[in-house]
């Protein structure tokens, strides 16, 4: 018996729809198995006390390690902590990564919503977050963050240290905006970026700056070594965002014929410098060294070389100057009060801060300009004012006791006391 050749095509058609449905159907079924960990942890969740069960859960985005700033400061306000749970979203530093108790890694890219949400809660397993502590960077961040605080019910709290959304269109408004509305606290490290963010969002924020290890702050006023101030040498600290900058900076260490010892990373993902392009210009790269060694060698210079943006056409880093503050100048001022000299705009948050502090000079990125800058801060009456600017506010800024504010912080909705709105500019 033989049959019509469409009849036997629409038989074929029927099994391969078949097929595609149990195949679609099997995909489900080992999704949500690999999801009842998750569902586990959520019925857990609404029995158990989090105080006894549940992470301390840290979103980065990428690893937290000694390579970059960010990775010091996140050690120090959630490290000594049991319990945490560390979520970034990529590998920036090959995988280079020493915090948290236990660390995922979790990334939405080109994914739904849905499938979003299926995937962290996969990812979680049988975990039960009990605070929620994000500092963004990308999307992903927040993507992770508002699903586990619908997911669970914990409180979140955002620590913004760079933006990512007003001076670049990095994370989309309608997403900062969701995520703003669901933290129960809302940090930033200084008055500029809250005042930006709450003119735009409405939502009040508190300030947390970059807070020193209690161990490193100087309570005296440090003697720089005489030779270094004999040959006028600097220390440079912090990152360099942009190749305008570093070619600028180059252009200011060789024409004014001056050297200066770099103290950081200078392969970081932003802007890496090659070792030739260092000694070309006359910088001694000392790479990033433990924060102790780095708090002893501040002390031996007589001054701190801080570079940062221009905010102009030739600014191919703006939006990271417009806003952000860098931490190392906090650190240097409470270290070992040694002096700054800020390369860039007078218009950044970094001037206005040295400013008010009256701790450092800020200069163009010329020769002209930066010698002066070094003639005026290595005048011995000048040098020790701003150190003693500097030890006068130096134990202002200590970590001791920042993870019970932080927590108390976050129990309230709101900054626990006044000790930092009192301290930073406004």
């Amino acid at each position: 018996m033989t049959f019509p050749l469409r009849f036997l095509r629409q038989i074929a058609g029927t099994i391969r729809g078949r097929s595609v449905q149990l195949a679609e159907i099997h995909q489900e079924v080992r999704a949500l198995h690999e999801s009842i960990g998750s569902l586990r942890a959520l019925f857990l969740s609404e029995k158990l006390s989090r105080a006894e069960v549940g992470y301390d859960v840290v979103i980065t985005p990428s690893e937290i390690n000694n390579q970059h700033g960010t990775g010091f400061l996140v050690d120090r306000l959630f490290g000594n902590r049991s319990n945490v749970l560390s979520i970034r979203a990529a590998n920036h530093y090959r995988g280079d990564h020493h915090f948290g108790d236990e660390s995922l890694i979790i990334s939405h890219e080109r994914l739904s919503r849905s499938r979003s949400i299926e995937q962290t809660l996969r990812k979680l397993g049988d975990r039960i977050p009990k605070r929620i502590f994000c500092v963004p960077y990308l999307p992903d961040d927040l993507l992770t963050a508002i699903t586990l605080r619908d997911v669970f019910n914990a409180p979140l709290c955002l620590y913004l240290m760079d933006d990512q959304n007003i001076t670049t269109s990095a994370i989309p408004d309608s997403l900062m905006r969701e995520f703003l509305e669901k933290c129960a606290l809302r940090l930033t490290t200084h008055s500029e970026m809250r005042e930006a963010y709450e003119s735009k969002y409405g939502s009040k924020f508190y300030l947390l700056p970059a807070v020193v290890p209690a161990r490193l702050i100087s309570s005296s006023i440090s003697q720089p070594e005489p030779e270094l101030v004999r040959e006028r040498t600097g220390a440079l600290i912090g990152c360099i965002w942009g190749r305008a900058w570093f070619d600028g900076l180059r252009t200011v260490v060789r024409d004014s014929g001056l050297g200066c010892h770099w103290f950081g990373n200078h392969q970081h993902p932003a802007c890496r410098i090659s070792a030739e392009e260092l000694v070309e210009a006359g910088i001694n790269a000392q790479g990033v060294v433990p924060e102790e060694e780095l708090a002893h060698q501040l002390r031996r210079f007589p001054f701190a070389i801080v570079p940062t943006g221009t905010l102009d056409e030739n600014d191919d880093a703006a939006w990271i100057s417009a806003l952000s503050l860098p931490g190392r100048i906090l650190f240097i001022l409470a270290t070992s009060n040694t002096p700054i000299i800020l390369l860039g705009s007078s218009k950044t948050p970094a001037a206005k801060l040295i400013e008010h502090f009256r701790i450092g000079v800020r200069c163009d990125y010329t020769a002209e300009s930066f010698l002066s800058a070094v003639h005026r801060v290595i005048d011995p009456e000048y040098q020790a004012g701003m150190r003693a600017n500097a030890v006068r506010i130096a134990p202002k800024f200590s970590a001791e006791g920042i993870g019970e504010w932080l927590d108390r912080s976050l129990e309230f909705g709101r900054a626990c006391d006044d000790r930092f709105e009192q301290l930073m500019p406004t």
